[in-house]
């Protein structure tokens, strides 16, 4: 039985990737390590929420660092 996504996670994590992916501050090589998590996540199912969790939380550090990984 698949689950009913009522919050609309999927969406919220396309939206969330588009914008990592269009950030100006962020380093490329954080945007990429960002990206590849995400695509580990997918591989791994996690569910949407958990995915829209981590990249939240990687992409207001990575901003707040302003460092390479």
């Amino acid at each position: 039985m698949e689950r009913i996504d009522i919050h609309d996670y999927a969406k919220k994590v396309d939206w969330l990737l588009k914008r990592i992916k269009e950030d100006t501050e962020l380093l490329p090589s954080n945007k990429q390590y960002i990206l590849d998590y995400n695509d580990i996540m997918v591989s791994e199912g996690l569910s949407h929420p958990r995915i829209l969790k981590q990249l939240d939380q990687l992409f207001r550090l990575a901003k707040w660092l302003g460092k390479d990984f």
